[in-house]
């Protein structure tokens, strides 16, 4: 008895040295840690790493894209909101007639995968480029980021369906850029191994998304009250 307690109260001092919200670099990549965050979302990870989460738009933001939802995917210590993840949501224009009311829904607020599964739809993510973004000095405060003005990138592309056979419809795509102290490049390497490799080019399309991130981040809105 005396062994196994021992052996559990090692297993929590471990996990909190893994998921302290006391981070100022991205933490030490660990096989066991890896295999438990692969099959989670992205607000599960923060919420692991950093011991909250949280989303909400992001105000003020003069945005390169066409429609868009530019959020803040946060997580808080000391009373701060500290951006762990910067989120944008560019949609497929014109949007699908069969999508109209969801996308309303989700233009008001609503998550999109939630909004998505509600309505009957199945999601499917698909890659379309790993890489990295400078981060301007805007950014890097809302991230409470010193160090580092290099943060990673993932790129995806949502298609959904009926699960009937249909052919899936494009609805958007999303650029996540990754606070240093969360997902560095090294991270992703981890987490999507065989994607990573496969998704490392740019196109004409990942071009445009890239160029139009780097207007976005170099126009930041300067952090107030964060």
């Amino acid at each position: 008895m005396f062994r196994r307690n021992s052996i559990k109260k090692l297993f929590i001092t471990v996990s909190l040295v893994l998921f302290s919200p006391v981070l100022h670099s991205a933490p030490e990549i660990r096989q066991d840690t890896v295999k438990l965050l692969m099959p989670k979302l992205n607000s599960d990870r923060i919420a692991q790493f950093f011991g909250s989460y949280g989303i909400e738009p992001i105000p003020g933001v003069s945005s390169p894209f066409g429609e868009c939802r530019i959020t803040n995917l946060h997580s808080i210590q000391n009373d701060q909101k500290i951006m762990r993840t910067l989120a944008v949501v560019e949609f497929r224009q014109p949007v699908h007639e069969q999508l109209q009311k969801v996308h309303e829904e989700i233009c008001g607020g609503g998550s999109i995968g939630i909004t998505l599964r509600k309505n009957g739809w199945a999601i499917t993510k698909l890659p379309v480029y790993f890489g990295s973004t400078y981060l301007s000095p805007q950014l890097q405060s809302w991230m409470h980021e010193d160090n580092e003005d290099q943060g990673s990138v993932y790129v995806y592309r949502l298609n959904v369906s009926r699960g009937d056979g249909e052919k899936p419809i494009h609805y958007c795509t999303i650029i996540e850029v990754y606070s240093p102290q969360y997902l560095n490049e090294a991270w992703l390497y981890s987490l999507y191994p065989d994607q990573y490799k496969q998704y490392r080019e740019t196109s004409g399309e990942i071009d445009r998304l890239l160029d139009s991130l780097r207007v976005l981040i170099e126009d930041f809105p300067i952090s107030k009250n964060y």
